[in-house]
Order: structure tokens, then sequence, then C-alpha cells
């Protein structure tokens, strides 16, 4: 049996497959060169951008990081500590009621949640900070705080208007993944 193959010009089936093995050999590059892309590491510049409240290109990146990823996580929970205006942990008991209606944090900074009167889908998410708390806290009228929910898997964030009178607020509606999660007993508080 002769195995060798003929030297001869590569006739019309030769160059189809050789077009074909082109085509598939740079559809392969593409879809190699998107992978890395999508892979770039996150760097720490964007988690701290991410604690900060601030919106960047890879905001989207390091929320999806964050529930998978050990080492964006790791940088994420050092960069809350660092940047930590009020803690609230774990509640220590379950609520009496489905909805919690405030948590008070380590340093006394309070975190209400209050139905709107007008529509029951939307509640009031409001920071409260003590008087006598300003100038220990280091947290000057006007500074915008950033509500960090953590729990072992999940993360949410919302970004507050400036401080006025010791106090700030946004409106979520009960149907918001966040309002799920500060629902939930184990979810963790930070505040930036």
């Amino acid at each position: 049996m002769n195995t060798t193959q003929p030297n001869h010009p590569p006739g019309n089936m030769d160059a189809i497959i050789l077009q074909a093995f082109g085509a598939l050999t740079a559809l392969d590059a593409v879809k190699n060169t998107r992978y890395r892309e999508h892979h770039k590491p996150i760097l720490i510049n964007d988690v701290l951008a991410y604690v900060q409240g601030r919106t960047t290109l890879n905001t989207k990146r390091v929320e999806l990081q964050l529930c998978c990823d050990l080492s964006v996580r790791r940088q994420y929970q050092q960069l809350l500590k660092l940047n930590c205006v009020e803690h609230i942990s774990k509640p220590r008991a379950a609520h009496s009621e489905n909805l919690f209606d405030k948590r008070i944090g380590e340093q006394g900074v309070s975190l209400k949640l209050k139905q709107s009167k007008g529509d029951a889908n939307q509640f009031y998410l409001i920071i409260e900070l003590p008087d006598n708390l300003l100038e220990h806290l280091s947290v000057e009228p006007g500074k915008t705080l950033v509500l960090h929910a953590n729990t072992l898997s999940q993360t949410q964030r919302l970004v507050f208007p400036p401080l006025h009178d010791a106090r700030t607020h946004v409106i979520i509606k009960k149907d918001e993944p966040l309002f799920a999660l500060l629902q939930d007993h184990d979810v963790e508080i930070d505040i930036q």
C-alpha cells in the first residue's frame, strides 16, 4: 500500500481546504484576543474608584470580579477598611418584622429605611450622622457618602447625595437588588 502523497500542484479541493484552514485560524486568533482582553487584570485603582463611588470604564468588571476573584475581593475589603466612615455589622438577632427599619453602626451612625407615603414600592434610605461624631469621623459637610452592602456572595453599592445637616438620603425601590440585600441577615454595611 502506497501512503506517500503525489507531488503535484494543489488542486481545487486542496485550495478550498487551505482557505478554510486560514479562515478558522483567523477566527481562533480573534477569539483568543477577545478572551485575553476580557481577562485583563483588575487594577487596584479600579477597585479604589469603586470603593469611593466613582464610575469608570472598569466598574462593571470590578462588580463581576468581586464575587468570583478572591484577590479582587481581598483588595476591596482592605480598601473598605482603610476608607471607612462607619461599619454596620450583621444584626445580632433576627428582625421581628420582614423589614428592617433602623440599624446603627459601631460609631453611632444610623441607617434607616422608611416607606414612602406616596408609593408603597418606594423607600427612603437615610444615613444620619450624630452631631457629636462629625469631627471625630472627619466627615466634612457636603461629603458624598457611598454605601457598600456585602455578603459572602453578593456586593451592592449606592452613592448618596452630599451630606446636608449631617443627613443624606436616596429613594430605592422594593424590587431592587440592594433592597433585598439590605434585608439579608448576613449583610455587613460599610459607609465610605
